[in-house]
């Protein structure tokens, strides 16, 4: 059995008319459950035209759509559709051709979508080593799988008891992390998450037994745990659970209204805070506060060998100071990046092979993007200097070393 999922960039009107840093990183987390699942990361049901004349279709667009998949380590994939024909009659709920504007037409015209196609299939042919490894991180951003499935209404629901979305507050986190410049793995936390990279939890009042417990591990191996926006106090059947808050020895999770932003140790306010969260007892270093109270907001400690780091905020993200705060806690965790970059409108992905490393620089936006970057592969560092990446391009660069890490 091969498990896979369908990925459209612009179906509808409502959908957009282009590749966004917003649909990427949703890309990346579907393909990464599908590792979780144990499968091979593949689209089984990949655009390739569309029923709709608007938005229109067009290559440059679905360049960026199929090159995003590479960087993100697809290994499979299946067109859909790859040429139109005629509906049966009377049948054709768009029209009675369902040509669906795909790279070959109805009448067996070629179309430039074609060409698109081809030139992504015949790079991944060329470049198999890509296939065979998985990618490069920095950083992992747990999900958790009892609350993707649950259901959006009821005691089911994904939103927490202050009325969060978990999972739109969980892409915002995505989203900061990737166009900071930091290599991501989304892993299902009912897993053992691996020691090599700071572990992100997006948690709120509900988490299973197995789970808290799976996490309390974590850090007794020595692991870096960041929880955010709360510690949970129930189970999935909001039976009370408080295992991994005893652990922490938070006594209670306290709401801060108002609209004041918090304050870095550095003395950078970050202003755009949805919720905030004051974790009584947990009495770690304070890393930020919140300004008209001064109530301990972020905060950090070491546990043996591991590390927690508590982050009681909420954002959509829109302002740097809130990639700041994020990086802050990660610093603090001992998460050591691989990318160095001076922009933060970039993604970067990468590729150790044996032998070679391949990053894919990917600018999801309408206009052009230049930046410096290091990244550290295989034991060196690489040094891009002012590399411009076009608009809706995903570049793929093969590192030269510069020096040598000792």
């Amino acid at each position: 059995m091969l498990l896979g999922v369908d990925h459209y960039y612009a179906l509808f009107p409502n959908a957009g008319i282009c590749m966004t840093p917003e649909k990427a990183v949703k890309y990346q987390y579907s393909l990464d459950m599908l590792e979780a699942l144990g499968m091979p990361p593949s689209v089984l049901e990949m655009q390739s035209g569309s029923a709709s004349c608007y938005p229109p279709i067009l290559p440059e667009n679905l360049h960026g759509f199929y090159m995003t998949h590479v960087a993100f380590g697809m290994k499979g994939s299946n067109y859909y559709v790859f040429t139109g024909g005629p509906n049966f009659e009377n049948t054709g709920n768009n029209t009675a051709i369902y040509d669906y504007h795909a790279p070959v037409s109805a009448t067996g015209e070629i179309r430039p979508i074609y060409h698109v196609q081809k030139e992504r299939n015949l790079y991944s042919h060329q470049n198999t080593d890509l296939l065979t490894v998985p990618r490069s991180y920095d950083v992992q951003l747990g999900f958790n799988w009892d609350m993707a499935m649950l259901s959006g209404s009821g005691p089911w629901s994904r939103y927490s008891r202050d009325g969060i979305s978990m999972s739109k507050y969980t892409a915002s986190l995505q989203l900061t992390l990737a166009l900071s410049g930091r290599l991501l793995h989304t892993c299902e936390i009912g897993k053992e998450p691996e020691l090599s990279a700071p572990l992100v939890v997006v948690s709120d009042q509900r988490m299973a037994k197995e789970k808290q417990e799976n996490l309390i591990r974590f850090v007794q191996r020595g692991g870096k745990l960041l929880l955010t926006p709360m510690v949970p106090e129930y189970d999935e059947d909001f039976v009370p659970c408080t295992l991994l808050r005893d652990f922490l020895g938070i006594t209670e999770t306290e709401r801060i209204g108002g609209e004041s932003p918090a304050v870095l140790e550095s003395g950078e306010k970050v202003y755009g805070l949805q919720y905030k969260y004051c974790a009584h007892g947990f009495a770690g270093q304070v890393l930020g506060s919140n300004e008209s109270d001064g109530k301990a907001l972020i905060e950090y400690k070491q546990i043996g060998s591991g590390a927690v780091a508590v982050m009681g905020a909420v954002y959509d993200y829109s302002q740097f100071c809130q990639m700041d705060m994020l990086e802050l806690c990660l610093q603090k965790l001992g998460g050591v990046r691989q990318v160095e970059s001076d922009s933060r409108n970039l993604m970067v992905t990468l590729f150790e092979c044996e032998g070679r490393s391949v990053c894919f620089l990917l600018n999801l936006l309408a206009g052009a993007v230049t930046a410096t970057l290091r990244i550290r592969a295989n034991g060196k560092w690489h040094t891009l200097e002012h590399i411009t990446v076009p608009a809706q391009a995903v570049m793929p660069i093969e590192l030269l070393s510069d020096e040598e890490i000792f």
